[in-house]
């Protein structure tokens, strides 16, 4: 990121700033206090199966990058839209806050049906678990926004 002093995109959400370095690959979600933090995903083979696993199709390289953004972003997105909080597993990445690993997990599993129905178009079958996954609002709010991000950064 030092390369480039500023991001390709930069998106306010309400309890953080998510940034895209495409140049670098890189995403970053950036807390008010300062706290940070950044992913990246190499283009290997388990890393392209898993992005067909989420319901990505096309180039390797392409659908990595993608899962990684998408997957990044949905972290805040999910959290703020659904639960009006930041996202537990950035806060503890970043070190802002420290939350204990079974939430992580969870909000983790939330994350990967997300990108699973969004991609897919189908039930990714956890409707006990996440009941709010039964509503539209979150998809009505969320995928627009996943839309403009990516023609962004493609």
């Amino acid at each position: 990121m030092s390369d480039n002093p500023r991001p390709t995109l930069s998106i306010p959400l309400k309890y953080c700033t998510f940034e895209v370095w495409k140049a670098q690959r890189t995403v970053a979600t950036v807390f008010p206090s300062g706290h940070t933090c950044a992913g990246t995903r190499a283009d290997t083979e388990q890393n392209r199966t898993e992005a067909e696993s989420q319901g990505y199709t096309g180039p390797g390289e392409t659908i990595v990058w993608r899962s990684l953004v998408e997957h990044e972003l949905l972290h805040n997105l999910l959290a703020e839209v659904v639960y009006d909080r930041p996202s537990r597993v950035m806060e503890t990445e970043s070190g802002k806050a420290f939350h204990p690993s079974w939430l992580r997990y969870y909000e983790e599993a939330q994350v990967l049906a997300a990108q699973y129905e969004i991609n897919t178009g189908r039930d990714a079958g956890l409707p006990d678990e996440f009941p709010w996954m039964l509503e539209s609002r979150w998809k009505r709010e969320i995928v627009p926004v996943l839309a403009l991000l990516w023609e962004k950064v493609e």
